[in-house]
């Protein structure tokens, strides 16, 4: 087996709080917020916004001030270890007492709190609305997943940016109709899954991939730069993955994928759904998730929703959940120095 492990890759199975399955006890990652601390952001968010309808520009201008919200930047402070070092992720409560439009900018102070957002497309957004555009767009023949219905295959956020962000903030503001779930898996786990079961796979996946920059500036003026699946940085472990981005990327750069590495792709597709290694849950209105980007792949279910897809989401449907449409909010931070 050694032959086949890159240097200075470990040749051991990882122990520990990050290398667990389906079965593990996930009775921490659930997370409320003190009172304490939930009655200063909501003084806090009353105090800029109005109690209406906001768009997602409206939640972008709400600044973030850690010296008006102590309480909030000491608790984010003491569950980031459970994400850096721990188990990966944490899912926070809904807030109490306040509207769903509000929520959500309380929401996009989380995700401040955590790291600062970065930008996500052409267009300059820090805070980007996940949900069905149109029927007709697939990730398939070029289109980005936020804005499909499509289910997808693992993956990490924003594979496609050389400069990819340590959290994802994912808040669940209205769920599908039907479908949506979302599943989560250790890059721990799924490298002692390769170890015991398939270890050239590691040695492939080590082994540079390009990516196609879709939808973000391009690298170096190029739309594809290259880098491997797996490797090892400061951190430990670390992944970068979307097969259809890769696939893009090998296209663009003239270079067909080999035989090891679409079976290595399809390794991995594979190994999240037929294993006992994802983490799954269809999170519920109000919920938010953070996690560790570089460390896990996350993908969802195919979902339906209740109404026809919209190009441009009205955020005034938000008011009878009962009937709006899927949406979610996502945000990439990046640790602070």
């Amino acid at each position: 087996m050694g032959q086949n492990i890159p240097t200075n890759f470990p040749t051991e199975p990882f122990k520990g709080p990050r290398a667990w399955n389906s079965h593990s006890n996930f009775e921490n990652v659930v997370y409320t917020f003190s009172s304490e601390t939930q009655a200063a952001v909501k003084e806090y968010i009353k105090s800029r916004v109005s109690e209406g309808t906001l768009t997602r520009q409206e939640i972008e201008e709400v600044p973030f001030d850690p010296q008006k919200l102590p309480g909030l930047t000491q608790e984010i402070d003491s569950l980031r270890p459970q994400i850096d070092t721990g188990i990966g992720f944490v899912v926070f409560t809904p807030w109490e007492g306040l509207n769903i439009h509000q929520s959500r900018v309380a929401s996009w102070l989380v995700d401040n709190a955590f790291g600062e957002p970065k930008v996500q497309d052409e267009e300059g957004s820090h805070l980007i609305e996940i949900y069905n555009v149109s029927d007709d767009l697939s990730m398939k023949t070029g289109a980005r997943y936020h804005v499909t219905r499509e289910g997808n295959s693992p993956h990490t956020d924003a594979p496609q940016d050389p400069n990819d962000p340590d959290y994802l903030c994912l808040r669940c503001v209205s769920d599908a109709w039907i479908g949506g779930e979302n599943s989560l898996i250790s890059g721990e786990s799924i490298y002692n899954h390769l170890l015991e079961n398939a270890p050239e796979v590691i040695r492939t996946l080590s082994e540079d991939f390009y990516f196609q920059c879709r939808g973000v500036k391009q690298a170096d003026g190029k739309d594809y730069f290259a880098r491997p699946v797996l490797s090892f940085d400061e951190g430990g472990l670390r992944l970068r993955f979307l097969d259809h981005y890769i696939n893009g990327g090998h296209k663009l750069a003239g270079v067909p994928l080999t035989f090891e590495q679409k079976r290595a792709i399809q390794y991995l597709d594979s190994l999240c759904e037929q294993s006992e290694l994802p983490f799954r849950a269809r999170l519920e209105p109000g919920q938010q998730v953070v996690f560790a980007n570089k460390r896990m792949l996350h993908a969802r279910t195919e979902f339906t929703d209740r109404n026809e897809a919209c190009a441009d989401y009205d955020c005034g449907q938000l008011n009878n959940p009962e009937t709006a449409n899927r949406l979610m909010d996502r945000t990439w931070s990046y640790k602070r120095a």
